[in-house]
């Protein structure tokens, strides 16, 4: 999940930056605890986590108990796990704090990053979904001190995805040496990542939102 989601970067002064992950990592972790302890290991169906430009889904093959609605979970409500013993152990190695509290944990942590957690029924599944607001912040870059040049191959990333060096140099029309010093420092800051290395090496972007 980590791999394929975007992360931004907050300018706090204390310290200087602190990387926010698109989705919380604390609604994320009780949705698939959820969908481990609940899901019906009968079903040949598996987990899914589904990323889409605008939202994150687990999937988890199962239904609902016939005395539990969708509205229940949005407040406090009783459990009753097809799995009581895996969920003992999970409660045991201190990964479920209480049971029937999951859904609103996951509720809470996505009301902290301004998100919205929903949850559903699909063909047999039972759905969370994660939603990021319709809006998007602005890309800035002013605190971070960035040169023109830097400024310009993050631009171009967002579009094209990776760079090696040589793409630096003929983008910015700069030498090996400052190429070589202007990845080294965005490296450092947190917004590159590199693939390989030496000349074919590959680099790209390690946030695409800056807050």
């Amino acid at each position: 999940m980590r791999r394929n989601t975007r992360q931004a970067i907050r300018i706090t002064g204390k310290p200087e930056r602190e990387i926010v992950p698109e989705y919380p990592d604390e609604a994320v972790r009780e949705a698939l605890i959820n969908a481990l302890c609940h899901r019906d290991y009968a079903s040949v169906g598996t987990v899914q986590v589904r990323i889409y430009d605008n939202r994150l889904e687990v999937w988890n093959p199962g239904r609902l108990p016939p005395d539990l609605t969708i509205e229940a979970l949005y407040r406090q409500h009783a459990s009753h796990p097809p799995n009581p013993r895996l969920v003992h152990a999970l409660y045991r190695a201190r990964l479920i704090e209480h049971w029937g509290t999951g859904t609103l944990r996951i509720i809470q942590a996505c009301q902290k990053h301004n998100l919205k957690a929903a949850f559903s029924v699909e063909a047999g599944f039972f759905v969370v979904t994660l939603n990021r607001p319709p809006e998007t912040r602005a890309v800035s870059y002013p605190d971070l001190r960035l040169n023109d040049r830097q400024k310009k191959a993050l631009a171009y990333l967002k579009d094209h995805l990776r760079m090696t060096r040589q793409d630096y140099e003929r983008l910015t029309q700069s030498s090996p040496a400052t190429a070589k010093r202007d990845i080294r420092a965005l490296k450092k800051l947190s917004l590159l990542l590199q693939r390989g290395r030496g000349p074919s090496a590959i680099y790209e972007m390690a946030t695409n939102d800056l807050i």
